[in-house]
């Protein structure tokens, strides 16, 4: 049964090889952006993870609201910020 799937497939290769071959780059593309999804997906769910007690640390963002603008987002923060988390969080900060 499979012997003859695979003289089917290649018989019909060998008749349109056009349309075997928009196939087969189309394959190839598609494979290309499920590996490359695949790798930054796991890339991003492995961030710091190659650290020692990972689940402890943490990501500090600030919101920032501009009169007539939507919302930024941002994961910067100024440098003074660290004594003052030192002083407020003291247990919880290394």
């Amino acid at each position: 049964m499979i012997i003859h799937n695979f003289k089917s497939a290649f018989g019909g290769a060998l008749r349109d090889k056009q349309y075997f071959t928009i196939h087969i780059f189309g394959l190839a593309i598609v494979l290309c952006a499920v590996i490359l999804i695949t790798l930054f997906v796991r890339d991003e769910l492995g961030y710091d993870k190659w650290l020692t007690d990972h689940e402890r640390i943490y990501k500090i963002e600030n919101t920032v609201n501009f009169p007539g603008s939507p919302t930024v987002l941002g994961a910067y923060t100024p440098g003074p910020l660290a004594p003052v988390l030192i002083s407020n969080f003291e247990n919880d900060v290394e």
